[in-house]
């Protein structure tokens, strides 16, 4: 009775996470099973184990989604820099440079749903680019504003950017229309006072060693920047996480449309977010294992 107490009070009143407490009552169950106590019953531990695992599935989606900040704070992070860019005074151009490559990073990532492996990847000319849009037609949709240039001056150049996911899908498109002045400013201006005398890896993004971003230090320099507004680590993942709940809270119905965005497949989407698909998916997995056996 002590023992039920104490977990549910750590549960209830100390607000302890589930998992924790489960943990603790697991590995409790565990060592008196293997100990010496092996010839009591202790099957009540897990009895009160099993309690706690039990939770609402409306619960635990709102568990999951408080994991996450709310986009609408993230999407204002991009405009605080800027702004706050503007009104330091004194700043070196090398300072300039880095502070105008980390909101560009963040607009892409934030706004712009861009793949953190792309955004690490990225080499300038092969897959941030500016050229006419292919002759015979583009592989992609032309957005209104770019038609509009079009009917004006057929040769028009615009920024486009070029993906080659890992199972070998291939994403092509116009970069934002309200990134590409940023985007202009930092590769014709600034990246070329950041590389200096040091040799030039490409990369459109850089690490402050002026070399590539690694996944590893792309994510701690990410943490870094949304702690400094936000007063805490924001992963590039979570940044992607919380705009996909913001959008199916929108458009609950319209999880293609968010695959589009977020330069992946459809069964992805459902398979990250949305439990009633995980179900259906693992009834069908259990039912062709037991078929097989």
């Amino acid at each position: 009775q002590f023992v039920k107490q104490f977990a549910f009070w750590l549960h209830n009143e100390r607000k302890c996470k589930r998992t924790t407490v489960v943990g603790m009552l697991s590995r409790m169950f565990t060592t008196l099973e293997t100990s010496g106590f092996a010839g009591n019953d202790v099957s009540w531990i897990y009895s009160i184990y099993r309690k706690l695992r039990k939770e609402p599935e409306s619960g635990l989606k709102e568990r999951r989604r408080q994991h996450y900040i709310a986009f609408q704070e993230l999407a204002a992070i991009p405009g605080l820099m800027r702004s706050e860019s503007m009104a330091l005074q004194n700043l070196s151009a090398t300072s300039l440079g880095w502070r105008i490559m980390d909101e560009l990073l963040l607009t892409v990532l934030i706004l712009g749903q861009y793949p953190p492996r792309f955004v690490r990847e990225a080499v300038v000319g092969r897959n941030i680019f500016k050229a006419p849009i292919p002759r015979g037609g583009p592989p992609f949709q032309i957005p209104p504003w770019a038609e509009e240039s079009l009917r004006t001056d057929p040769g028009t150049e615009f920024w486009q950017f070029r993906y080659e996911s890992k199972d070998g899908r291939l994403f092509r498109g116009l970069v934002l229309r309200g990134v590409v002045p940023l985007l202009e400013l930092y590769l014709e201006q600034y990246r070329p006072l950041l590389i200096g005398g040091s040799p030039d890896p490409g990369n459109v993004f850089l690490h402050r060693s002026r070399g590539p971003l690694t996944s590893y230090r792309l994510a701690q320099h990410v943490g870094m920047l949304t702690r400094r507004y936000l007063k805490m680590r924001v992963t590039p993942t979570a940044i992607r996480s919380s705009f996909a709940y913001y959008w199916r809270e929108k458009h609950p119905d319209q999880d293609a449309v968010l695959a589009t965005i977020q330069w992946v497949q459809y069964p992805t989407i459902k398979l990250r977010y949305d439990e009633e698909f995980r179900k259906q998916r693992r009834a069908r997995v259990s039912a062709r294992r037991h078929r097989v056996t």
